[in-house]
């Protein structure tokens, strides 16, 4: 029997969350022929409901568009990441790429089974890994609202000290990953910044091949958090 899909529209016709693709009440036709619609499906509720709440305000998506080209500044270090999956959940990867006194470091890796916040996550947990003593002030570049808006908006603070309940009283999702950023996050000088995925900027870019690249790659290697907790749910 098929697993129940739950299809998350941000921005179309229609702002839901769907039950179905297909039919007049379905997603497809909230997006079809909607400029800019932003949507994706998912297997667990409360991650389609996340999506929704997570996804940048226009406001946001249009200062980071007249910014264009993030600056690459000499006295700080610049990181890109990205992740992903085939199909959501399903094979993943991602990368990172960390830019600091004129070199240029590519990280990537992946996982046989897990979720695209999850690559999302993981490529910015590499990249503290690799700056882990690193005294200057990181600058942190990512398409994910998802990271942003939990570390900016203070969500993340606010879970770790209601013990990863939140306020719905429902456990944290990634909760094994959430701790080990607020982890670099007290011990780094990191500042998050959303930037617009697919549109030209060039680590962005160069991260989304390599995330896509692992993902394809047949990793055998396992997300064991969130393979327990697919046989939970």
């Amino acid at each position: 029997m098929a697993k129940k899909k739950w299809y998350a529209v941000a921005k179309g016709k229609k702002k839901k969350i769907f039950t179905q693709w297909f039919g007049p009440d379905g997603a497809k036709a909230a997006v079809d022929g909607f400029k800019g619609a932003v949507y994706k499906s998912f297997y667990d509720y409360n991650d389609a409901l996340d999506f929704m709440k997570n996804v940048p305000d226009n406001k946001t998506e249009k200062k980071s568009e007249l910014a264009g080209e993030p600056e690459i500044n000499d006295n700080q270090v610049t990181v890109f990441t990205d992740g992903g999956c085939i199909n959501n959940p399903g094979p993943g990867g991602y990368g990172a790429v960390i830019i600091y006194d004129d070199i240029i470091k590519e990280l990537s890796g992946g996982k046989r089974y897990t979720t695209n916040n999850r690559m999302e996550m993981l490529a910015c947990i590499k990249a503290f890994e690799y700056l882990k003593d690193e005294k200057r002030k990181i600058i942190l570049h990512t398409d994910s609202a998802y990271i942003v808006n939990a570390v900016n908006k203070g969500w993340l603070y606010s879970w770790e000290k209601n013990n990863w309940i939140k306020s719905d009283k429902n456990n944290v999702l990634n909760s094994d990953l959430w701790k080990e950023i607020i982890y670099y996050c007290k011990k780094l000088n990191i500042e998050f910044r959303w930037v617009k995925g697919h549109a030209g900027i060039k680590y962005n870019e160069r991260c989304d091949e390599l995330a896509n690249s692992e993902a394809r790659s047949t990793s055998i290697d396992i997300d064991q958090w969130f393979e327990e907790y697919e046989k939970q749910t």
